[in-house]
């Protein structure tokens, strides 16, 4: 993309307070070691074309693949976000 196309676009924007404070209870409930902690200091949202496209390519590879080509995650297991997700209020709104 060209900036002069009309496709063409690449913003920030700034989180707003609700969602950061959701964003950091996901940072706190997934962290899994409870010997350090993290602070959210800034968050924006990217609004980017040639990114935007480059995920849109590879979600359709991703989809494409087979079942059995799925691969289990490696360390503690499965990523626990959408469960922390679940348990934050109003993530449902927030990340949809």
């Amino acid at each position: 993309y060209y900036r002069s196309s009309p496709d063409f676009f690449d913003d920030l924007y700034p989180v707003p307070l609700r969602d950061r404070e959701a964003l950091q209870r996901l940072i706190e409930e997934t962290n899994g070691d409870d010997s350090k902690q993290f602070r959210l200091i800034r968050a924006v949202r990217v609004e980017n074309s040639r990114m935007w496209t480059k995920y849109q390519a590879k979600a359709a590879e991703i989809e494409k693949r087979p079942l059995e080509a799925e691969r289990e995650f490696a360390g503690r297991g499965a990523p626990r976000t959408v469960e922390a997700l679940a348990e934050i209020e109003g993530a449902d709104q927030t990340f949809a």
